[in-house]
């Protein structure tokens, strides 16, 4: 077993662990809309599993970047602006409708265009749903920081998941957006900076237990 199947072992180890505690602390949430956090660490594990041994599979490279693309991805970003549109207090349904729709526009052209290139990564619709995520994390924060929940900041789950999402997704911006870049022309950079990805990655499923477990709904 190389280092780089370690690593997938140990993120697999980390967000398997997350899913179970999750579930365990899920009580607590049930009457929130916070319960679902429970279903999404799950969702992750259980599709991170699914992905590993598709891998095993003599067409992965076909398997497994529409699998990712089409049903994982989606499925995680959904979620997060699920989440961030109930911390709204505009309720504005239009913006996370066009949110949604340029996602959902950018996975076509995905498919539809770019499916097919050498060094294959979902790179344009996956960058698409990272720009809109931030671009709503800044709102979120905009709006926070300029009222009265600033003060109960310490104790707030929106706050800190919203946080941890935040710094994954803009740590590992450049590397996702520059995938297929580094991956055929500067190898060892790649190397490092998907190790730095999957220790992030490590690192936000295990902070999620903590924020789970000593966090409160306001």
């Amino acid at each position: 077993m190389d280092k780089y199947e370690v690593m997938r072992w140990i993120s697999k180890f980390c967000e398997s662990i997350a899913a179970i505690a999750c579930l365990l602390i899920l009580p607590r949430w049930r009457k929130t809309y916070w319960k679902w956090l429970s279903v999404y660490v799950l969702f992750v594990a259980v599709s991170e599993w699914i992905g590993y041994y598709l891998r095993l599979h003599p067409l992965s490279f076909l398997l497994n970047p529409d699998y990712y693309s089409f049903i994982v991805h989606p499925g995680i970003f959904f979620f997060i602006f699920f989440i961030i549109k109930k911390n709204d207090s505009g309720r504005n349904n239009r913006l996370f409708q066009g949110v949604a729709f340029i996602y959902i526009l950018s996975c076509i052209v995905d498919y539809l265009f770019l499916r097919k290139q050498s060094f294959w990564f979902m790179s344009f619709s996956y960058m698409v749903a990272i720009v809109l995520l931030i671009t709503l994390l800044l709102r979120f924060y905009y709006e926070y920081f300029f009222s009265d929940k600033i003060l109960s900041y310490k104790n707030n789950i929106s706050f800190w998941m919203c946080t941890s999402w935040f710094i994954y997704y803009c740590g590992t911006f450049p590397f996702f957006a520059l995938r297929n870049t580094l991956a055929k022309n500067y190898k060892s950079v790649f190397d490092v900076y998907w190790f730095i990805q999957m220790i992030t990655s490590c690192l936000m499923y295990v902070s999620i237990i903590f924020i789970y477990k000593w966090a409160k709904q306001k």
